[in-house]
């Protein structure tokens, strides 16, 4: 085998022992998307504690990933399994892409989704605390006064 041939091998090999992660990744992803919405915290931290595993088999082989494109005079990663899909098409090539790109989609849709809920979360536990900026009220007197919610239901 040549070196090309060598590397294109490696480059194969590895794309395919990431994809089945990817799509399983990408699965807790959706789950963890919907339990963020209907505000399972619970499922949430089940479903964090499960996908570490595999987020943790996708970073060790980052140092074999960068001296495989190093090798193939690539810039990246993602630049030398194009390179390599431009020599020989796969449906795994395009499979791996379309899961890069999925997987990185849903991760941020749920960060701004946990961010969203987080920013709700602490505004009811304001408001339940009576800690919000609530409308003026008016006392005995008719004078306004800034008075948290629970407590106007004394007037």
């Amino acid at each position: 085998m040549t070196q090309t041939e060598t590397l294109h091998y490696s480059v194969e090999q590895l794309v395919n022992s990431d994809i089945p992660l990817l799509e399983e990744l990408y699965q807790l992803l959706d789950q963890e998307r919907k339990a963020i919405e209907a505000l399972e915290f619970e499922t949430v931290n089940r479903l964090v504690e499960q996908k570490m595993p595999l987020i943790n088999q996708l970073s060790a082989f980052e140092q074999q990933r960068a001296e495989l494109a190093q090798m193939g005079n690539a810039r990246n990663w993602v630049t030398l399994v194009k390179q390599v899909q431009a020599v020989s098409p796969s449906v795994q090539f395009n499979r791996y892409h379309d899961l890069r790109r999925a997987v990185a989609r849903q991760n941020q849709t749920n960060q701004m989704l946990a961010a969203s809920t987080q920013q709700r979360v602490a505004t009811l536990y304001a408001l339940l605390n009576g800690q919000s900026n609530t409308p003026l009220t008016y006392d005995q007197q008719g004078r306004t006064q800034p008075e948290p919610a629970a407590q106007s239901s004394r007037l």
